[in-house]
């Protein structure tokens, strides 16, 4: 579908050296808020997908279409002592 409607789709991801998390569970939250980003971008719009660590040790994962910040998904990020 992202194809047909001719989406450009970029990201931001920093490195995640220091992060733990359910990679199945992420792996699932990720595809369904993609799909839900290209289902209500419109024809030849644009997606942003991106992750950020903040200093109390979360991490947010974030998506924006040509047009606002569709979902905010903060996780904790498990990070090893």
């Amino acid at each position: 579908m992202a194809k047909q409607k001719k989406l450009e789709f970029t990201s931001k991801i920093p490195t995640l050296e220091k992060v733990w998390f359910d990679s199945d569970v992420i792996e699932k939250v990720i595809n369904n808020l993609l799909a839900n980003a290209i289902k209500y971008t419109s024809a030849e719009g644009k997606i942003l997908f991106e992750v950020i660590l903040t200093n109390d040790g979360m991490m947010n994962l974030i998506f924006t279409n040509s047009w606002s910040a569709l979902w905010l998904l903060t996780c904790p990020a498990i990070t090893p002592d």
